[in-house]
């Protein structure tokens, strides 16, 4: 690492979750409320580098990247799959050619996180299985969840019809609860604030409130926070970001 780098703030890191099936006529309406929250982070700490980490799974992961490399924001791209593999799992070539595109962007560091204490993953076996596949999934949207100051959710909220992983993940954020498992009692380290965006599914009538609505969930500990306060609090912390570089490309030689 050289000198310039070390002196270097740690970036604020949010991470992205949410489901794969926006509405296109929703989209305008959602990347802004992205911008607009990428914008209110760097208007707050000016001097504190920012990213993205998003797995670049179609809908809402390459919403959130395609705003956040328009902004100059880079993106930071956990795969559960090495990419050429992954994108034989997506619905359609747009979305094939959209993930080819933003893991060349040059502002993109996509690799395959070690999840599970595994070593030397066979990708192609997991692929193959269902069962394993979406373990897979599930392990690497966690690793996002964990290794971030906060979320950006783009989802339908606690009225969809049936669970799901994105609700899991905001609970995991908020509240510290594994995800499939009871809350842990005492303060957990990962917790921190979600920034919840309305996003209805490809299927659904017209809803209220209108998609792109934001609000902020934040945990129980920082409730009461000012929202500069509760910023402070979460985006200082050094961790998610001393646990990701170490993970990076080309980390030996940062």
């Amino acid at each position: 690492m050289t000198e310039p780098e070390r002196r270097r703030p740690a970036p604020i890191l949010l991470g992205i979750v949410g489901h794969t099936e926006l509405r296109p006529e929703d989209h305008a309406a959602l990347s802004t409320a992205i911008r607009s929250i990428l914008d209110d982070v760097r208007t707050r700490f000016p001097s504190t580098p920012l990213a993205v980490v998003s797995s670049l799974a179609e809908g809402a992961d390459q919403l959130c990247a395609d705003v956040a490399l328009a902004a100059g924001v880079a993106v930071i791209a956990p795969l559960p799959f090495p990419a050429p593999l992954y994108r034989t799992r997506f619905k359609s070539a747009a979305a094939r050619h959209h993930l080819d595109t933003l893991v060349r962007h040059p502002e993109v560091t996509a690799f395959c996180p070690v999840l599970g204490g595994e070593a030397g993953p066979d990708f192609a076996a997991e692929l193959a299985d269902d069962t394993r596949r979406r373990r897979r999934y599930a392990e690497t949207a966690i690793f996002v969840a964990r290794n971030a100051h906060a979320l950006i959710a783009l989802w339908e909220g606690r009225e969809a019809a049936a669970p799901s992983l994105t609700a899991q993940l905001i609970d995991f954020k908020t509240l510290g609860r594994p995800v499939d498992g009871p809350a842990q009692p005492g303060p957990s380290p990962e917790v921190g604030p979600v920034f919840s965006i309305f996003a209805p599914r490809v299927g659904t009538p017209a809803a209220d409130p209108a998609p792109g609505t934001m609000k902020i969930l934040a945990p129980a500990s920082l409730v009461r926070a000012a929202p500069d306060l509760l910023f402070r609090q979460v985006f200082a912390d050094p961790r998610p970001w001393a646990t990701l570089a170490p993970l990076l490309p080309g980390a030996t030689e940062r």
